[in-house]
């Protein structure tokens, strides 16, 4: 699962404008990242789980299970300072121990 996830990774980021990629979900915290994080503004499990959870509420909002947040977000906290232009967030259903990831 995890070298899927890093071929998916590395093909958004080589295809797209994104800089950085996280998968994370309120139950497991952050699964997997890819990118440079050298500033990681956010390294305490809990704060992680609240960011995430405000993350996620965000899309319970949207029909496509995907939104654009911006830098002023409590989500901009789990990336680095220099990717948080525009944080896009998708939902996808059961990853991790279930539910919204």
């Amino acid at each position: 699962v995890m070298k899927t996830m890093q071929r998916l990774a590395q093909t958004i980021v080589s295809l797209t404008p994104a800089t950085h990629f996280l998968v994370a979900n309120e139950e497991d915290g952050i699964i997997y990242r890819y990118g440079i994080w050298d500033d990681d503004k956010s390294s305490d499990d809990d704060d992680h789980t609240t960011i995430i959870k405000a993350a996620l509420d965000a899309i319970g909002s949207s029909r496509a299970g995907r939104v654009a947040l911006p830098s002023e977000h409590p989500a901009s906290n789990l990336l680095p300072t220099s990717a948080t232009r525009c944080i896009l967030v998708q939902s996808i259903d059961g990853y991790g121990s279930g539910g919204k990831s």
